[in-house]
């Protein structure tokens, strides 16, 4: 696709560039949006995608979709397909309203055939961790107990999400264990860390050779810190965790991380529970 003349099919109207980086909020800022325009600018998306080239940034995606609102009668299978180029950037819309959630969720269903193929960075991709705790699937992953989803717990697991993926390092992590607290008090937050850790066996990412592999995820190490603050779970969890010994990658690795981490919950029956398991 040559970006350096770009241009819509329909209307002939210049579409500004960056090399080869289309520059979609420079575009939205020169044009009223028109149902011919609108869909000139999905199918260019779409073609990158079938090419194998990078999409627009998440954020241009978003004033796309705002701006289609005010200014043409948007259909919702258009809201869809602004949503699946969002998702395939490995991005959530940062403002959702509560009538388009089912097109969301129905844009997931839509990318995860191209997740479990493997697809390169450049057609798809979303972190595993990410989608099972806001959808409650992943490519070759299903929480076993899933409750009900709605839009009302997905921005609850919006937020939970955002708390333990917020950090650069488990220092920060450790420091601000209060701000763990509110999650760790919030069943369906719990119900949710607990099924996505049990369902992924506590791996950080698919295994595939062993030199590759981290154990320093710190939205892992987020979500099993929310679970030690609950005092209803924290013994099952670390139960769990210790039943898989022999099949988790580098345990002991983890068991050097837990402890800083069970010290910092700072709780003498945990720490006397999980020195017992050790």
């Amino acid at each position: 696709m040559g970006f350096k003349s770009l241009r819509l099919k329909r209307s002939n109207v210049f579409y500004p560039t960056y090399g080869s980086s289309r520059n979609l909020a420079g575009l939205l800022r020169s044009i009223t949006l028109d149902d011919e325009k609108l869909e000139d600018i999905l199918e260019i998306e779409e073609q990158a995608h079938r090419n194998h080239e990078q999409g627009v940034e998440a954020e241009d995606l978003e004033l796309l979709l705002k701006q289609a609102k005010k200014e043409v009668a948007i259909s919702a299978q258009d809201i869809e397909r602004i949503y699946v180029q969002i998702l395939r950037g490995g991005r959530v819309p940062k403002k959702l309203a509560k009538a388009d959630y089912p097109l969301l969720m129905s844009a997931f269903q839509q990318l995860l055939p191209e997740l479990r193929d493997g697809a390169s960075i450049h057609q798809a991709y979303f972190n595993r961790y990410q989608a099972l705790v806001l959808f409650g699937e992943a490519p070759h992953h299903a929480l076993s107990e899933p409750l009900p989803q709605d839009y009302d717990a997905y921005q609850t697991y919006l937020k939970a999400w955002a708390q333990v993926n917020k950090y650069s390092h488990m220092g920060g992590m450790a420091a601000k264990v209060d701000k763990f607290r509110p999650f760790a008090d919030d069943s369906t937050v719990i119900h949710r860390f607990q099924q996505v850790l049990y369902c992924t066996n506590f791996q950080h990412s698919t295994v595939t050779q062993l030199k590759y592999y981290s154990v320093s995820q710190l939205y892992f190490w987020g979500m099993l810190l929310t679970l030690l603050l609950n005092k209803e779970v924290r013994f099952t969890v670390l139960d769990q965790l210790f039943s898989l010994v022999d099949t988790v990658p580098l345990f002991d690795e983890h068991i050097a991380h837990l402890d800083y981490f069970i010290e910092a919950v700072g709780d003498a029956e945990l720490s006397a529970y999980y020195q017992a398991k050790k």
